[in-house]
Parts: C-alpha cells; sequence; structure tokens
C-alpha cells in the first residue's frame, strides 16, 4: 500500500466521520429546537432555525467590530515601527491594516444598505407567507 492509498483512505473516514458527526448535530437541533413547547410542524421547526441564525448574524457584526478595533489598534503600532525602523517595515503594512479595519467596522452598515437596497425597505425573511398569505403548516407569530 503506497502513502498516497493511505492518506486517499484516511481521509475518505474522517470525511466520513464528520459528515455523521454534522448530520446528528443538524438533526438534533431540529428535533430539540424547542425544548419548551410541542413541535408541531415544520413551520414552528423553521422559525426556530430562522431564529438562531439571526443571533449568529448578531453574534458575527459584534465580532466584526471587535476584530475591526483590533486591527486598527494594530495599523497604529505598525505605524510606529515603520516610523521606527522604514526597511524593515514597508509603509503597504499598515495602511492594509487600516483598510481591512475600515472595511471591518463598517461591514454591519454596508450589509443592511445593501439588503435594504436589494430586497426592498421593509423586506422579511418571507417564511411563514407567500404574497401577503399564510401557507398551511406554518405558524405565525
Amino acid at each position: 500500500m503506497s502513502v498516497s492509498e493511505f492518506i486517499s483512505k484516511n481521509s475518505v473516514k474522517t470525511t466520513a466521520k464528520a459528515l455523521m458527526i454534522s448530520g446528528l448535530i443538524v438533526s438534533s437541533t431540529a428535533v430539540f429546537a424547542d425544548g419548551q413547547s410541542d413541535v408541531t410542524n415544520i413551520g414552528t421547526i423553521a422559525r426556530n432555525i430562522t431564529n438562531t441564525f439571526t443571533n449568529i448574524a448578531s453574534m458575527m457584526m459584534g465580532m466584526s467590530y471587535v476584530a475591526g478595533i483590533g486591527f486598527f489598534i494594530g495599523a497604529i503600532f505598525k505605524f510606529k515601527q515603520h516610523k521606527d525602523n522604514p526597511t524593515q517595515i514597508p509603509m503597504g503594512t499598515p495602511i492594509a491594516l487600516l483598510m481591512i479595519a475600515v472595511c471591518l467596522v463598517f461591514m454591519p452598515y454596508i450589509i443592511s444598505t445593501s439588503g435594504a437596497t436589494i430586497a426592498g425597505e421593509g423586506a422579511s425573511s418571507g417564511i411563514g407567507s407567500a404574497n401577503g398569505t399564510s401557507l398551511p403548516g406554518v405558524d405565525r407569530e
């Protein structure tokens, strides 16, 4: 058995194991999405998953702010290092860090503005309605 055959067999086993674990996580999330009430239909499960993704999006926006501030502080230190030793630290490094910081800090505004531009100002996710009418089997709050 050659090394490449051994690696490919191990990678297939590892990938299959990862897929099984992720499948178990997704199915358990769908089954136990709302532990306090009865999960009676697919609409309740869809709403719970949508709420989870909304929370994940909020967390990512907060992480974007924190990472942007971190990159900004790093850019300030790189500017100082460039001032002290311009031959070792090129000017492009702190400028790149500063541009990344600006993009990360303003990313939530860019996403909300582009979402309003594409989908309209009062658009929602559309779960549970089609042209304003309720779909059968989907609970609405």
